[in-house]
């Protein structure tokens, strides 16, 4: 029971910074990209090699997600070619949206931790004085 409130609370504040990664200028661009890339692939591949969807779109996360269990393989020649440009495409992609959401975090935590500490004073000093007082 611990276990999937932990996994929930996990998910959870991946949809936060995944929504937070939206509202980011540039990042929609990627995340069309990936989901179009995804369907596109789905469909050829079911189209191609005659997969049904669930096998069709299961290949395509697999794949995406760089896992590469080998279960499902493309026989036929154009889908082995199209899996080479859909991998080294889609890794760019994954690469892409992995770097816009770490960034969104980074700020997150940025902006998180201004919040509970006061900016330091534009000379770089600490506030305190050697004998360990405050100066005035």
């Amino acid at each position: 029971m611990i276990s999937i409130l932990i996994i929930f609370t996990m998910y959870a504040r991946l949809g936060r910074f995944v929504r937070a990664m939206a509202r980011r200028p540039g990042t929609h661009a990627i995340m069309l990209s990936l989901a179009l890339t995804l369907f596109g692939s789905t469909v050829y591949y079911h189209l191609v090699e005659g997969w049904s969807w669930i096998d069709s779109i299961y290949f395509c996360v697999v794949t995406l997600s760089t896992v590469g269990y080998g279960d499902i393989v493309p026989t036929t020649v154009p889908g082995k070619l199209f899996t080479i440009v859909y991998i080294i495409f889609s890794i760019g992609l994954v690469a892409a949206f992995v770097h816009e959401l770490a960034q969104t975090i980074l700020e997150e935590q940025a902006l998180k931790l201004a919040k509970n500490h006061p900016p330091l004073p534009e000379d770089g000093s600490t506030g305190e004085s050697s004998n360990g007082s405050t100066e005035s």
